[in-house]
């Protein structure tokens, strides 16, 4: 209402959107303005302006009676709209009149809401809310639309405009097909997905893989085919499926499951077939459909592979799970689907065998059914002992030792066999032992033992049983059996320190109640070199030994001032006398041995400076006469019945015979690999030989094996029959002693 006072009177009329005010009192024209929302001024006063009139400028004539007249009256300008928002800023496509609400500010009546410039039907609810109505197909198609509000005039405008996005409405999936796959195996195939609100426009609607869109054919609006590439099928999975429309688009559809199953691996094999005991070599295992995250089972147990592939898994395999006989292993691939192979067995290879001793080493031809030990390393517990290549009932003791029977037609005649053992399942067998058939008898025969002791001189059993074990000097010549069954050599003594040491020889005998004792008393201030490489006569009624005896400067000019001579002495050391002297000081006589008869001495004579040394000689100790036999040899020794004559060779070290007349010389051991120690000796029937040799060949493991073997040939034949047990030996004789 607006009032004023008019001729001292109060009158109030109604002015209703700026219209003209009247009355029947004179006129006087006054002028109204708008200020703002709650302001006019007139040119009377300041008033409260009603909030619904017009903010424009008006210009009202009135007539009053009792003021002047020809006052102007005018109305404000309307203000600018602004926008804030608008609900729903995005919606969904739709064929229908979707209403939008606007809020802002300074919306008067009059206010014009557009859509994409276009006016469209509005109510003004306040000065802060529009109501806007859309026509029929404004939101039908999907993309960004303009929304923006005008104010009329006088002053008002339009506001800035305002996004509303209008996109497509959400797919929806019923069913897919196919549902599943197996993978690895599976090439890339169609799937076909069915539903509704399958857009076709702006690309049409997209079938994604999970997070991966897939090349997509819209069929119609309730299908659509997509094409599954073979490199997304390569690994078990369960999958979601899902729909969306093109941009702009309310979203994925609701996800349908697709499972992608492994395949339940196939095995064909291992790479190796099998595999050693003790080895950390992997094993592979050939197959197919191998996946990601497939496992190993062997005996039990999963192992992670080291390498896979979808035809290979390779997997390392602790030695201490690589048990005896076999090991089962499969493939497990993971789930979906999945599960183990068949299993494939594994053979275990078992270590070579190593043989390293043999109990008893031999047995006496003729003897009784018995049981021989074996001793090595990595028998396997089904191992088997092996006699010359034929297996033998066997038996494991554990800790590397088996034990077989040996029937006694195997051990009938004099001989030899090869024993060995063979492990099962690949391992193989092991190098051979010799075994000895041998004759009755004992030797002697001499081994140093361990940390530099003194060495030892043994009484044995041909297989190596030991019968007396007997510490001596330090020795370095042939051993002999003489008086009462006492046990003969020579020891070096030396004198001096090194390099100016020299050593002379003793001949020493040594029995099974007294450890040793000098034989000889033989002393010569001429002696330089005594009692070397003693032999006792067969009678035992002398010991005959060679002596170095030094001679004047004078007579050996530049030739050795040595002259070696034959001496001969009685046991008990007395009657020592000289046998043979040397012809000349260019000629040592060495190694003497005595005939059985008595008649006759053997020995080998060394000359400086000629082309054949060592030749083999014999004195007749009644004649004096010398008979060379035209060969080169060291330590003869005459058969018990002097029909032969046993040498060995100075090169070579191999063992020969030859008759006392020269004739006949035949090698004993062209079998045999090694060269012939010093030291050999003949039964007392002469059926006999006795001998050592050192094997250099390299055939042996020098950390675990003594290159030093012995051996006994039988004389007529040639025929040569190991003795396994005594090693070590460097020199032996035929014991005939108690």
């Amino acid at each position: 209402m607006l009032r004023w006072s008019v001729a001292n009177r109060e009158r109030v009329d109604p002015v209703p959107d700026g219209r003209m005010l009247a009355t029947d009192a004179p006129l006087q024209i006054i002028w109204i303005q708008v200020v703002s929302d709650t302001v006019i001024r007139t040119n009377q006063r300041s008033m409260t302006r009603p909030s619904l009139w017009p903010a424009v400028a008006v210009t009202l004539c009135v007539t009053l009676l009792s003021c002047e007249p020809d006052i102007e009256l005018s109305a404000p300008e309307n203000p600018l709209p602004l926008l804030f928002s608008v609900a729903p800023a995005v919606m969904v496509t739709t064929s229908g009149t979707p209403v939008l609400e606007v809020r802002g500010q300074d919306f008067i009546g009059g206010a014009q809401a557009h859509w994409n410039g276009a006016d469209r039907p509005t109510d003004v609810d306040s000065d802060s809310i529009l109501t806007v109505t859309l026509l029929a197909g404004d939101a039908a198609a999907a993309g960004s639309h303009r929304i923006s509000v005008t104010n009329p005039g006088p002053g008002g405008g339009t506001s800035g405009e305002f996004e509303v996005t209008v996109v497509h409405d959400a797919a929806v999936m019923d069913s897919i097909s196919p549902r599943q796959a197996l993978a690895t195996s599976s090439s890339g195939f169609t799937l076909d997905v069915f539903g509704s609100n399958f857009v076709a426009e702006g690309g049409g609607a997209t079938v994604f893989w999970g997070q991966l869109p897939l090349v997509t054919e819209v069929l119609s609006g309730t299908h659509l085919r997509a094409v599954v590439p073979d490199f997304l099928l390569q690994l078990g999975a369960v999958i979601d499926v899902a729909v969306e429309n093109p941009e702009p688009s309310a979203g994925l559809s609701g996800p349908v499951s697709f499972r992608l199953e492994n395949p339940v691996p196939t095995t064909t094999g291992t790479d190796p077939d099998s595999i050693t005991l003790d080895s950390t070599d992997p094993i592979s295992v050939i197959g197919t459909g191998f996946v990601q995250g497939a496992v190993v089972w062997y005996n039990g147990r999963v192992y992670t592979p080291r390498l896979l592939s979808a035809t290979s898994v390779t997997v390392d395999i602790p030695r201490e799970e690589r048990v005896r006989s076999s090991g089962i292993i499969q493939v497990e691939n993971p789930g979906p689907g999945g599960g183990r192979s068949d299993t494939l067995e594994v053979t275990i290879r078992e270590l070579t065998p190593h043989l390293r001793t043999v109990q008893p080493a031999s047995v006496v031809a003729g003897s009784p059914t018995f049981a021989v030990t074996v001793g090595g390393w990595y028998f396997a517990p089904d191992a088997t002992v092996l006699w010359n290549g034929n297996p033998l009932p066997t038996t494991s003791l554990g800790d590397g030792t088996v034990r077989a029977q040996v029937d006694a037609s195997l051990v009938a005649d004099l001989g030899s066999a090869l024993v060995s053992v063979e492990n099962p399942r690949g391992g193989g067998r092991s190098s051979a032992r010799d075994f000895g058939i041998t004759p009755p008898g004992r030797v002697v025969w001499d081994r140093y033992s361990d940390s530099w002791s003194l060495p030892k001189v043994l009484i044995s059993e041909f297989d190596g049983s030991i019968v007396d074990s007997l510490l001596t000097q330090f020795r370095n010549s042939p051993l002999d059996v003489t008086v009462g069954g006492s046990i003969l050599y020579s020891g070096p003594i030396c004198h001096g320190m090194w390099p100016a040491t020299w050593c002379e020889s003793r001949a020493y005998s040594l029995t099974r109640t007294t450890e040793y004792r000098r034989v000889t008393a033989f002393d010569s201030t001429s002696v330089v070199f005594g009692e070397g490489w003693p032999r006792a006569s067969a009678d035992e009624s002398w010991i005959y030994f060679s002596a170095a005896i030094q001679i004047p400067d004078s007579v050996c000019g530049s030739l050795p001032c040595t002259k070696p001579e034959l001496w001969r002495v009685r046991p008990d050391g007395s009657g020592a006398e000289l046998v043979h002297p040397a012809p000349s000081a260019n000629a040592e006589p060495r190694y003497p041995a005595p005939s059985s008869g008595g008649t006759k001495v053997a020995y080998s004579a060394y000359r400086y400076y000629q082309p054949t040394t060592d030749a083999l000689e014999i004195l007749d100790l009644q004649t004096g006469v010398v008979t060379p036999l035209g060969v080169s040899g060291h330590e003869a020794l005459w058969a018990p019945d002097d029909s032969w004559i046993a040498y060995r060779t100075p090169w070579g070290g191999s063992l020969h015979l030859i008759r006392p007349d020269g004739t006949g010389d035949r090698s004993l051991t062209a079998g045999i690999v090694g060269t012939v120690e010093r030291g050999f000796d003949w039964s007392p029937d002469g059926r006999f030989i006795v001998l050592t040799t050192t094997d250099n060949s390299g055939e042996f493991d020098p950390t675990t094996e003594n290159p030093r073997r012995a051996w006994l040939v039988i004389v007529d034949t040639g025929q040569v029959i190991p003795l396994s047990g005594l090693v070590g030996a460097t020199t032996i004789a035929w014991y005939g002693g108690p």
